[in-house]
């Protein structure tokens, strides 16, 4: 599993505990690839459904496929350029059977991670 997967799981409570503290949070969209920007008001158009599994459902493409932008998430400190290629490249990682070589290499981090996932 990648590693950008685990905070589309279990991530209810980080979610909940981030608005409640601040009002207002960031959900990014592995699937979409997008980044929705959620408050109080406006938290049922993008949450969909919560399974057993504490996981967020996106309620544009219907996959548990949410990372909530909080302080532990890999994708806080990023500009919204930065998080929305890391974004694209996680989805091809993922979602995606047509990958070229070099749309892993957006940074040195990755590249690592890649070249140590295919020596597994």
């Amino acid at each position: 599993m990648y590693t950008f997967l685990k905070e589309t799981f279990n991530n209810f409570f980080s979610f909940n505990n981030h608005i409640k503290k601040t009002g207002e949070i960031e959900l990014a969209c592995i699937f979409c690839q997008k980044i929705y920007k959620i408050n109080k008001k406006n938290i049922n158009i993008h949450i969909n459904l919560v399974d057993s599994n504490n996981s967020i459902r996106c309620n544009v493409c219907k996959f548990y496929a949410i990372i909530p932008i909080t302080e532990k998430s890999a994708l806080y400190n990023l500009t919204k350029n930065e998080k929305i290629n890391k974004l694209e490249l996680w989805h091809k990682l993922e979602f995606s059977t047509d990958i070229q070589e070099d749309d892993y290499y957006l940074d040195e981090e990755t590249k690592e991670n890649f070249d140590r996932l295919l020596k597994v």
